[in-house]
């Protein structure tokens, strides 16, 4: 921190240190440095996933959610499915299990095939009393794979909600 102090621009030693601090568990202590350092490289994608781990670690949700939204602005590579299910849980997190809807939503349109995401976006549907769409979001599991553990349990409790007996006992 005190060669930080003697060069505060530089994004590397800045990067380095946000890193060390995190790795102790000095979140707290990291925050203003990372702050710091995207204030000086906006849009800089290593500083900016920095400091979207750094806020995710300290519970700060409302800071953390507009962090993440724009680091996949910078880096669309960082929109993976891990960002999609972090980004998720920070919205659940900060009590807003809609738009953390709408976040799996994305995360299952970018990825198709990840029956993980479309399940979630089940669960936050069926949450939200979107039954329709929560089922809509369970056929895609099924397709994707059939096995996966609890869908036909998911696709019961939805048809349950929609007292759809006859489809009840299909399932």
């Amino acid at each position: 921190q005190k060669l930080l102090a003697a060069d505060p621009t530089n994004t590397s030693l800045q990067a380095q240190i946000v890193r060390a601090l995190a790795a102790q568990g000095k979140f707290s202590t990291a925050k203003p440095i990372v702050d710091e350092a995207v204030k000086q490289s906006p849009g800089h994608p290593e500083l900016i996933k920095l400091q979207w781990g750094v806020y995710r670690a300290l519970g700060d949700w409302k800071a953390a959610i507009p962090i993440g939204e724009e680091m996949v602005k910078h880096d669309t590579a960082a929109a993976d499915t891990v960002f999609y299910q972090q980004l998720v849980a920070a919205y659940l997190s900060d009590s807003q299990p809609v738009k953390a809807q709408e976040a799996a939503a994305r995360g299952a349109n970018k990825f198709q095939n990840n029956a993980t995401l479309w399940i979630t976006v089940a669960q936050l549907a069926r949450r939200n009393g979107q039954i329709p769409q929560a089922l809509d979001a369970i056929n895609k599991v099924l397709a994707i794979n059939p096995k996966y553990p609890g869908v036909n349990l998911q696709k019961a409790a939805i048809f349950s909600e929609q007292d759809n007996v006859d489809s009840l006992k299909e399932t």
